[in-house]
């Protein structure tokens, strides 16, 4: 039995992009709109229109904006993957939203989708700040 992810609401991805833009640095709000940004062309409309929404809100909380210039340059490996490492300090809620909506697209579409790579090379990011994590654990004993 597969268990479908609960669509957001608009306001819930509004408070999404204003936790977004209040506890990650612009750079980090900036690579998000990229990332959600590609999977707005692929994702099944549902899922591309709350991708949009956030975009859209990131946007207008940025304080210099991103271009449609910005918005439609590929993500880098090293920049989707700093995403991962560095982790994000955000509410549970917040942190749940945002990886249901870039998983379930990635999910929708197929893992190996050339517009999902960065969400992989997010994930690498994630199992690698988790190694680090318990290597510290271990040392401190």
């Amino acid at each position: 039995m597969t268990i479908q992810p609960t669509m957001p609401s608009r306001d819930a991805i509004e408070i999404l992009g204003w936790e977004m833009s209040l506890r990650m640095a612009a750079n980090q709000v900036e690579t998000w709109a990229r990332i959600l940004h590609t999977l707005t062309s692929i994702a099944p409309d549902e899922w591309a229109t709350r991708c949009r929404w956030l975009v859209d809100t990131l946007n207008a909380l940025v304080p210099a904006g991103i271009t449609q210039d910005r918005l439609d340059q590929p993500v880098s490996r090293d920049e989707a993957f700093a995403l991962g490492v560095t982790g994000h300090r955000m509410s549970t809620r917040g942190i749940v939203a945002l990886l249901r909506l870039i998983y379930t697209v990635q999910r929708e579409v197929g893992a190996t989708h050339d517009s999902t790579v960065p969400v992989r090379w997010y994930t690498e990011g994630l199992a690698r700040r988790t190694q680090l994590l318990i290597v510290r654990y271990e040392e401190e004993g």
